[in-house]
């Protein structure tokens, strides 16, 4: 094994399923040169794997000698305390045969430098495949390790019998073999020398670990993508999950020819035609992520969730017979409730291996009924701020099973909108617990947030803001909820998520060119072509809603989210480098109108809690969405120099707030992004400001309006605590995205 690192904002990362260690010791020194003593380590990695040439480190030099191998095994240094004057200058050694000890004198090159150091060597396997340990073996007494310092002296090392010896169980063994003689440095001083314990801080590292795991994974999975195959449709049970499936089939196929990233792998093979490993090889993989900002997302996510969300959720839910599912009439049956319950025991581990070693469906229900103490995930209040962490109970298997899905989710991200870098990510709540990705992997329904991209159509088939549009609907007996009002200009119908005027938008534009344009906008997943699709429907993902938005404050281009800057190998050569993709969605006078509309959302209408919660008063376009009985809560927002979206939600649809005063997208989403907008406006070393404006034509006045640009009324709104959220309606969205 060996650590893949990510630097960001200066600063390495390890991969998920990576290791980790100090760098100048990285996963386990093989040999320390302690001045000219030698120190031979192989309690953790007998030769960790690092691509790399021979390492000529203050005149000493190493290589392993193979038999039968047909090739040096090559050594590269990784000093503690490098020796003054040198920089881990990497000497290539040519493979072929290596001759005897003294024509390896004569060969090697030292670099003349002089003190002393420790150094770590590290070597590439020439068959990985078979294991370090394995090869130990199949080397004993066979292998050698010759150490020469340039000028006449060497130390040939057996390979085997001392890595048997010197493998302890926990700890690291260190056996000072024959010294190297060298001028200038005397006996006594070497015998102490040698005597300095290695100083290796080295553990391994859970892919669990480390900053922004989410983003990791996700990146993990980009590069390691395999081509798509297209899926068979006898496969699937349903014509509706075929045709999912195959929409995903599409998106994948998309992504393999137009996103360098991915599949990266399997598309850049090296000169010699082999594949890279992303943990063997030393790829050094740099992020667009701003570790400053990617704290202040992280905090603004678990004060609002850990301090606001679940305790409301948990006293909304507290005695409930439906655990944490909707109690709301006629939403879902109690046969229903248990037929999910069910389905997620025979989904966790303890089900299927009870039921492999042949437990009857019996002893399985008694086990799961049975308290146990377990460790369970939980909220912790500290000094600074609400964290995620965990509890010791005393709870069944069923009972543990019901309180984790009773834990509410998020997703967040934020990107410069015309670069494409993302500057946070995140994709829940705590890697520890809950690992699916809900900025990249995870897609529910959007709500009102699809208002803007639908709105966008109108704007370019000859709609203005100041055009008047009726609320009323009836089509074929559909009619939504939150569509009354009379008729309203498009402004003040978007400002309020007004129902009723998005329905007749879409009977305007048309469904087909309406799900064309959401392709246009990176909407990638199956859509279904009905009325319905004008409240939003639909499935997407934040990062794909962040990347739509995009659009409107970078003048009608929509960005593609850029997670890797560059890949480097282990040499520092660079492998890849990433380029924005850009995409024209709309005209640039669409995306004016958008963003002026949008700023009414936030100055005016079910954004507003943004100037007065949250002392807001950069200029800013955004959009609250709610679905059904408030299963997911959104808030899509930007600034000039950012752009933003936040998702809240349960594990499943059925798992949500009845109380929409506190589910809507208005408390429930829009105050994470204001936290995280104060946060980054109150950071000096941040380069945002709230002093900078979208760029609009000089004489851009569509409404003949000359307070457009500024709020022409301020609420006066305190965002409440958990306690003082009360059973009922209300609230500033409570209408939205009404499907039925």
């Amino acid at each position: 094994f060996c650590r893949s690192s990510m630097p960001s904002s200066g600063r390495r990362m390890t991969l998920p399923g990576g290791s980790s260690g100090s760098s100048r010791a990285r996963s386990g020194a093989l040999y320390r040169f302690s001045g000219n003593s030698t120190v031979m380590d192989m309690a953790h990695a007998p030769f960790p794997s690092v691509n790399g040439p021979q390492a000529v480190h203050g005149g000493l030099q190493a290589v392993l000698q193979l038999p039968g191998q047909g090739q040096t095994l090559q050594l590269r240094a990784g000093g503690e305390h490098p020796v003054p004057g040198s920089h881990e200058h990497p000497v290539q050694i040519g493979g072929g045969a290596v001759p005897p000890a003294p024509q390896a004198q004569q060969q090697a090159q030292g670099s003349g430098g002089q003190g002393r150091g420790y150094i770590g060597l590290e070597a590439q396997l020439p068959h990985p495949e078979i294991g370090a340990d394995r090869l130990l073996r199949q080397l004993a007494g066979q292998g050698v390790v010759i150490i020469s310092d340039g000028v006449g002296d060497h130390q040939v090392l057996p390979v085997g019998a001392e890595a048997a010896a010197l493998r302890q169980e926990g700890g690291v063994a260190g056996v000072p073999l024959r010294e190297v003689r060298r001028p200038g440095v005397h006996h006594a001083e070497a015998e102490a020398l040698k005597a300095t314990p290695l100083g290796l801080d080295y553990h391994r590292v859970d892919h669990k670990e480390g900053e922004v795991p989410y983003m990791r994974e996700e990146i993990r999975r980009l590069i390691t993508a395999e081509k798509p195959k297209r899926p068979k449709k006898d496969d699937y049970k349903s014509d509706v999950s075929w045709k999912i499936a195959l929409s995903n089939y599409q998106t994948d196929s998309t992504q393999w020819e137009t996103n360098p990233l991915y599949g990266w792998i399997a598309k850049n093979p090296k000169p010699d035609g082999s594949f890279y490993d992303l943990y063997n090889d030393g790829l050094r993989i740099y992020t667009t992520v701003d570790l400053r900002m990617q704290k202040y997302a992280e905090e603004a996510v678990y004060e609002h969730l850990g301090g606001v969300l679940q305790p409301a959720f948990t006293a909304e839910k507290r005695g409930s017979k439906f655990g944490p599912y909707s109690t709301n009439g006629g939403e879902i049956t109690a046969e229903q409730v248990k037929g999910f319950i069910r389905k997620a025991i025979r989904q966790t581990g303890r089900y299927q291996s009870m039921k492999k070693a042949g437990a009857s469906d019996e002893e399985i229900e008694a086990a799961f009924d049975t308290p146990y103490q377990m460790e369970v995930f939980a909220w912790h209040k500290t000094a600074d701020g609400y964290k995620p962490g965990t509890k010791v109970v005393k709870m069944s298997p069923r009972d543990s099973l019901l309180y984790t899905k009773s834990i509410l989710r998020a997703g967040m991200m934020a990107m410069d909108p015309v670069t494409g870098h993302v500057k946070a990510y995140v994709g829940g709540i705590d890697f520890n617990h809950f690992q699916y990705d809900m900025v990249s992997r995870g897609k529910r329904q959007i709500g009102s947030t699809s208002k803007p991209l639908l709105y966008t159509l109108a704007m370019e088939q000859g709609k203005d803001p100041c055009s008047v549009q009726s609320a009323h609907v009836n089509m074929g007996g559909w009619h939504p909820k939150g569509g009354g009002g009379g008729a309203m200009t498009l402004k003040q119908a978007l400002t309020s998520s007004n129902n009723g005027v998005s329905a007749n938008l879409l009977a305007f534009v048309g469904i087909p060119t309406f799900i064309d344009k959401l392709r246009m906008f990176g909407i990638q997943g199956y859509v279904v072509p009905n009325m319905t699709i004008s409240l939003g429907s639909y499935d997407a993902s934040v990062l794909e809603m962040v990347s739509a938005y995009s659009t409107f404050p970078n003048k009608g281009q929509r960005v593609d989210p850029i997670l890797v800057s560059r890949i480097e190998d282990n040499q520092g050569n660079v492998l890849y480098s990433a380029n924005a993709h850009r995409t024209e969605v709309s005209t640039v006078e669409a995306a004016y109108n958008m963003v002026m509309m949008m700023m009414s959302v936030v100055n005016n209408g079910t954004g507003r809690s943004l100037r007065s919660s949250y002392n807001i008063s950069a200029e800013m376009g955004g959009k609250t969405g709610t679905t059904n009985n408030n299963s997911d809560a959104w808030f899509m927002g930007y600034s000039p120099e950012l752009v933003c979206g936040v998702w809240v939600g349960g594990e499943e649809r059925f798992i949500h707030f009845n109380n929409g005063s506190i589910g809507q997208g208005a408390r429930a989403a829009l105050p994470i992004y204001g936290r995280f907008f104060r946060k980054i406006y109150n950071d000096p070393k941040l380069p945002y400001s709230q002093d900078v404006q979208f760029e609009f034509p000089e004489d851009y006045n569509p409404c003949g309006d000359n307070e457009w640009r500024i709020s022409s009324t301020k609420v006066s709104y305190n965002p409440p605590t958990a306690a003082t959220y009360t059973q009922g309606g209300g609230g500033d969205d409570d209408v939205e995205g009404i499907f039925d």
